[in-house]
């Protein structure tokens, strides 16, 4: 009787868990069909001539599935239309919705919300309530929190960035070479490179790099020799070897003598695959390094890192 029961019991508690999983596949399904929609009608009120017809959200699940489909849209496209954007917006009170969803949230989900926030705002309302989450200790939320920030505030982009207690992580800069893209951001490279603030340098370093500015290089090299953050010479050094420029300064020298192993033998790779010879290789690093530059050349890695 006790293993009839006992049977009985795992086949109601395994009947039950597959039907809560079909259920949960099948809202998300609905979902992401809901979101396909409401896409492909923002796409095409942004491509009509004249008024076009804007779509609708009535429940908290159509806006947040029309929030997912403007921020994938502003995401993707370059010089769009904001002011429909924001018409959109407000006719179906999505910022209140995410003011409101955001005091009830865990901090994975408030971040989203943020970001939706500098989506769909272009208003200084909130940048108090921003600025407060720019200082959480969850760093998720504080560089969604900034991305917002210089979103809706754009023209303070430089007095935010020169002004947060955090250094900037790739997820952060990844988003403002986005905006940068899309135009959304007024930023000059030289202020960025000129600047005494770490961030800035390398906000403007990781510029250089993905536009490949050359015309700064002065301003590059003067970063590895005045610069008191390592973290900024370092990427200098890095910036300047992705622009194939010359290395043979003495600022620089002096920085690959003090550099770690782990940091040399990683200089080392990016410069075999920036092009550097090894004669040129040789000239600047000590032999152990230009040693190990020499077998990766030939080896099959540096095939397989082009590749």
């Amino acid at each position: 009787m006790i293993y009839i029961i006992y049977i009985v019991a795992v086949l109601a508690l395994a009947f039950y868990y597959a039907a809560a999983t079909l259920i949960i596949l099948r809202r998300r399904k609905l979902f992401t069909r809901l979101r396909l929609n409401y896409i492909r009608e923002v796409s095409a009120a942004t491509l009509c001539n004249g008024q076009p017809p804007l779509p609708r959200a009535t429940t908290s699940r159509e806006r947040t599935a029309m929030l997912e489909a403007l921020h994938t849209i502003v995401s993707h496209s370059y010089d769009i239309d904001s002011s429909l954007i924001r018409q959109i917006a407000r006719i179906n009170h999505l910022e209140p919705f995410i003011i409101s969803s955001l005091k009830r949230r865990s901090p994975l989900k408030r971040s989203k919300y943020l970001l939706f926030l500098g989506t769909i705002s272009t208003t200084e309302r909130h940048s108090t309530m921003l600025e407060r989450t720019m200082q959480s200790a969850h760093p998720g939320l504080r560089s969604c929190a900034l991305i917002a920030r210089l979103c809706t505030s754009p023209r303070e982009a430089v007095a935010t960035l020169s002004q947060i207690d955090f250094d900037l992580q790739p997820f952060d800069i990844m988003h403002i070479i986005m905006l940068l893209r899309r135009g959304a951001l007024p930023l000059a490279i030289e202020p960025l490179l000129e600047s005494p603030c770490p961030n800035l340098n390398i906000l403007g370093l990781a510029i250089v790099r993905t536009f490949s500015l050359d015309i700064v290089s002065r301003q590059i090299y003067d970063l590895t020799a005045q610069s008191p953050d390592l973290r900024v010479v370092d990427d200098a050094i890095l910036t300047l070897a992705t622009l194939k420029c010359s290395l043979h300064r003495h600022s620089i020298r002096q920085r690959l003598a003090s550099m770690s192993t782990p940091q040399r033998k990683a200089l080392c790779r990016h410069l075999s695959l920036e092009g550097y010879s090894p004669q040129r290789l040789q000239s600047l690093l000590a032999q152990p390094e230009s040693d190990y530059a020499k077998r990766f050349i030939a080896s099959y890695k540096r095939e397989l890192a082009h590749t």
